[in-house]
């Protein structure tokens, strides 16, 4: 448990990797994003920022607005962790937007997933590009357990 604006919070640590012809690698600067369920929804603008896609530092306005709707937002470490810092256990939305695998040429987000993502988003298709991605319902619990997430081509 953390302390956010003094108030109690839980941190969620995790990885992410991906598999390369050299077995498992960190996906370094990849992007976790994770937003509480239920309540009011915010629909993020994240206005003009690419993602995974754009190389560099997580820009403030991002994580500024992600906390605002009560979620977290943090770019993979070199060692492949990252950290999210939630107000309270409960369910969640979780993207996870890949900085090292491209979707197959042709391969569009999937359609359900991406009307679900335009209720959080204004615009999930330039934020995700042509990266891998995984949208996925998360349960955080206090203390929460570790995340990992392999990055794995569609079959």
């Amino acid at each position: 448990t953390a302390l956010l604006n003094n108030q109690a919070t839980v941190l969620v640590n995790g990885s992410v990797t991906y598999q390369s012809a050299n077995g498992r690698q960190p996906d370094v600067g990849a992007v976790v994003l994770i937003l509480p369920l239920g309540g009011e929804r915010h629909k993020l603008r994240l206005s003009g920022w690419k993602g995974a896609s754009e190389r560099g530092p997580l820009p403030d306005h991002v994580s500024e607005e992600v906390r605002t709707a009560l979620g977290d937002v943090s770019l993979v470490k070199g060692d492949g962790s990252f950290e999210l810092v939630v107000p309270q256990p409960g369910d969640y939305q979780l993207l996870m937007i890949s900085a090292n695998s491209k979707r197959p040429t042709g391969q569009l987000i999937d359609k359900q997933e991406l009307e679900a993502m335009v209720e959080w988003f204004e615009s999930p298709s330039s934020l995700i590009g042509w990266q891998m991605y995984s949208w996925q319902l998360q349960r955080i619990d206090d203390p929460a357990a570790p995340l990992e997430i392999l990055v794995e081509p569609p079959r």
